[in-house]
């Protein structure tokens, strides 16, 4: 009686939940679970979650930054320097428990000089099925490296997680107003947006996903700006940080361009209407003591559609206008657009 119960219960969520929870009951099922998943907490219980071992003063105008070793990514470095007088390094090894594996990931900072150990964050995870996910130990773990770089390198007396907001003022607004022009069609580009990591600017700053930037502000301690949602590219300038995107808007899409002091304060926003009709990448940005140009490109269709607006500075006041606005002249994607 019990057992046909128990078949009655599995067809009924059979039923009502189609095929795909055929994987999810055998695995809540599986006695090997269980006992997999008391492993997985107690090898974490011995050495997993966030270990500093010795704390390192931050000096202020210096970002400690993973310099990736040859052939890494910026995006996700396994291997790398910290000023030159530190080893980050990520490792992952695996075992076997009751017809599942264990994942353990290893992230490390050791000296250079004497290969003491700074810290090192470790997490466990027990191997999943589809549409039964696995088992995550710490539940809190940290997805970044940053995370491990700022519990060891601090200030005193600084406020992090989160960090607070660079001080803000009265910035500058300015207005312009293009007709795009289609340029060509041309093959499927490349979109890989390194900027999302890795850019650090020569240490000066650091940049957390695609809108959150780190700035030194003016009394030396870290804190924060948000950029643009809709962010493409960054630059890094002698006297700061320029962001360019698009702005939020129904209708055409208007190219936004952020200027950022090295100190997190935002100086200037430059908007451009009638850029492109939707968003889509920036391509360059080019200006004289006359006009703004604008090249942007949209992929659909297997194909990359390129548009050109240029802007008058007439509109700006003309003290400003003779004077350079944005960065100097630039071209991230010159082969979609036929630029050289």
């Amino acid at each position: 009686m019990r057992c046909n119960f128990l078949w009655l219960l599995i067809s009924v969520i059979l039923l009502l939940n189609g095929c795909t929870a055929v994987p999810l009951l055998v695995d809540n099922l599986n006695p090997g679970r269980f006992a997999a998943n008391a492993e997985t907490r107690s090898l974490c219980e011995k050495d997993g979650g966030l270990h500093v071992y010795q704390k390192i003063n931050l000096k202020p105008g210096r970002f400690p930054t993973i310099i990736p070793d040859e052939g890494e990514s910026f995006l996700f470095p396994h291997w790398g320097t910290i000023y030159g007088k530190y080893r980050f390094e990520e490792s992952t090894s695996t075992t076997k428990s009751h017809g599942y594996n264990i994942y353990r990931s290893r992230k490390a900072i050791t000296s250079i000089e004497d290969g003491k150990l700074i810290g090192e964050e470790i997490s466990y995870v027990r191997q999943g099925v589809p549409g039964a996910p696995g088992l995550i130990c710490p539940e809190t773990r940290h997805t970044r490296e940053e995370n491990l770089i700022d519990s060891i390198f601090v200030q005193e007396g600084e406020k992090v997680d989160p960090y607070p907001f660079c001080p803000t003022g009265n910035h500058e607004v300015m207005h312009l107003s293009g007709e795009y022009q289609t340029q060509m069609v041309g093959i499927q580009p490349d979109k890989r947006r390194e900027f999302t990591r890795g850019i650090n600017c020569d240490e000066r700053t650091r940049i957390y996903g695609r809108t959150q930037l780190l700035f030194f502000g003016k009394d030396g301690k870290r804190c924060s700006s948000s950029a643009m949602p809709d962010a493409d590219q960054i630059i890094c300038n002698e006297d700061g940080i320029t962001v360019l995107g698009f702005k939020r808007k129904a209708g055409t899409a208007t190219f936004l361009m952020q200027m950022f002091a090295l100190t997190g304060e935002l100086i200037r926003e430059v908007e451009l209407a009638n850029a492109a009709p939707e968003r889509g990448v920036i391509v360059s940005y080019q200006e004289n003591e006359a006009v703004v140009n604008v090249r942007t490109a949209v992929f659909q269709n297997r194909k990359d559609t390129c548009y050109a607006a240029s802007a008058s500075k007439d509109s700006i006041t003309s003290a400003t206008s003779a004077k350079r606005i944005g960065p100097a002249d630039i071209t991230f994607r010159a082969i979609e657009c036929g630029l050289k």
